[in-house]
Order: C-alpha cells, then structure tokens, then sequence
C-alpha cells in the first residue's frame, strides 16, 4: 500500500510528465503570461531551476498536447545533462534536439536530430539517443556523431512509443498498437529491448476500455531494476486494484507492486520506495487548479 502522507513536491498550470536522474528532476510547466512552456530542473539540494529553452502553447484548453519534449541522463562525459526539444517558427525541418548541462547551462543543437515536429518520447545514456517523430516511429542514434536510424525492435505491430527511456544497453518504452481483439481496437504495453543485442521483451499489456488505461513514466533505478505506473486517464470507474507502481528487478525478473486507483498523469522513481507522482488531468482544470490540486506528489511506498 501507499504511505497516507505524500509530500507536495512542485505546484503546476498543467499536467506533465517527470524526469528523474542521480537525484536531479525535471517536469514542464506553462507560463501563462507568456502562453509558453517552459522546463523546471530541481538539483539535488531542492534548488529549481527555469531552464531557457521555451515552447508556444497552441492550445492553452490542452497544452501538454504540444509541449516540449525533454529527458535527464548523463552524457558522454558523464556529467548530469538534459536534451530537450526545440522549434523554430519556420522551415520544413524546423525542430531539433538540444543538449545542455544542468542545470541552466545554455543548450546546442544535436547533428541529425532535424524534424518537422517537435520530437516525443526523448531519451538518452551518454552516446546513445533515442526518440518518436510525429508519426511515432523511433529513431535511435548507439554513438556521438552517427546518423539515427528508424527501429521496431518490439514485436507489436506498427507501435507507436509513447515515452521511452535508456539505461546502457537498456531500453524500455510505453507503446500503443493496433489490437483487432480489444474493446477500443488498441492496445497499450510496456516493453523492453536491448539495443546492442536485439531482444526483445514485453513486461506487460492492457487493452484500454474507457477507463483509458496506460503505463506511464518507465524509469531505471540504478542499473537493474524498472519501475512504472499503470494509471487510467479516463472513466475513473475503469481503475482497478491492479494500478498502481510495479518494479522489476531485472536480474531475478522478479515484480512487486504498491497500489494507487487513483489516476494520475506523470511519474518518476527516485529510488526502489520513492516515487513522483503527477496529478490527474482533472486536477489541473477549473477547480483542480484553484485548489492547489495541479501539482506534483512524493511519496515513499510499501510494495507487496
């Protein structure tokens, strides 16, 4: 079960998904005034940090629909970085990925990174990098300076990546495919690959009825272990006692679970028993908002 006392983390206007690396955060944040996004780094000590790369909102009624895609990971030299995704307002291949040191050091565009929409699912491990175009494809570069090439290194037909992350050889991602079989036609898992080797391996699927179930923010905890959260991002009927945080030790393959029914839009583990858990899209709106309830949650959990 979930410690009853979760600790309020960050407050936001919208919600987010969550980054999490050697005890640095980072989630996305609108300014309103600005109509902009705009990437929020806290260090390891509690400092935040406004990063200085920004992205229009075009849509204020659902602003995470075109954010600004983003991930923390170490780069070749091994020093906390983040790459994040930027736009100019003209061109045909008008957006590209940046790298810089965190926690506001100015960023630079990344070679072979050019596209014609702002890039999803961003993630990396020193000379790897991986992301979805807007077609969800996944693109992945294995070394500083090679050209990225476009992979399905997973057996569900025509996936698209939802978010992804990298840990060494290690890829996990959240997918959406296809099912001919499900109630809504499609269906959602959280896999995982080794991009060195080729396997391939699926951790779990759900078929998404109304309640709109989904896997959510795949994270490395140190090298050998996966956590996530399966949430439900519609009819909060559709929730059921199997939500909530799995982690998966990556040597025994063995999983253990807390439970949370409640939905939730972005997460991030910060250790094998603390985690960062975002806010429902509801409670981000209207009432939600004014309450205070648009915010991010930490809290440390007993697995069962």
């Amino acid at each position: 079960m979930l410690a009853p006392a979760p600790t309020p983390y960050a407050s936001l206007q919208a919600p987010t998904t969550i980054k999490a690396y050697a005890g640095w955060t980072a989630w996305q944040d609108v300014d309103p005034k600005a109509r902009e996004h705009v990437v929020k780094v806290r260090a390891p000590d509690g400092t935040v940090t406004t990063r200085p790369e920004r992205s229009h909102v075009a849509d204020p009624d659902n602003p995470l629909d075109d954010g600004v895609a983003f991930d923390l990971a170490p780069d070749a030299f091994g020093r906390p970085s983040i790459v994040v995704g930027v736009c100019g307002r003209t061109g045909r291949l008008r957006c590209h990925l940046h790298i810089g040191r965190l926690p506001n050091r100015a960023s630079r565009p990344i070679g072979h990174t050019a596209q014609r929409a702002m890039p999803a699912a961003v993630t990396f491990w020193r000379k790897r990098l991986a992301w979805a175009d807007a077609d969800g494809a996944l693109h992945l570069r294995t070394a500083a300076g090679a050209t990225p090439r476009v992979v399905r290194p997973w057996p569900q037909p025509h996936a698209d990546v939802e978010e992804a992350e990298l840990r060494g050889d290690l890829l996990a991602a959240t997918l959406n495919y296809d099912d001919p079989t499900a109630p809504e036609d499609n269906a959602v898992a959280l896999a995982l690959a080794n991009v060195r080797t080729g396997h391939p391996e699926t951790l779990a699927t759900e078929q998404p009825g109304e309640g709109g179930q989904r896997f959510t923010g795949p994270t490395f905890v140190g090298g050998h272990t996966l956590s996530w959260l399966l949430t439900c991002h519609g009819d909060p009927e559709g929730c059921s006692r199997r939500f909530g945080v799995y982690r998966r030790d990556l040597r025994t393959r063995r999983t253990v679970f807390a439970r949370d029914m409640r939905q939730h839009f972005g997460f991030a583990a910060l250790s094998d028993t603390t985690v960062l858990l975002g806010p429902s899209q509801g409670g981000c709106y209207d009432d939600g908002l004014a309450a205070g309830r648009c915010r991010i949650e930490r809290r440390r959990l007993t697995f069962g």
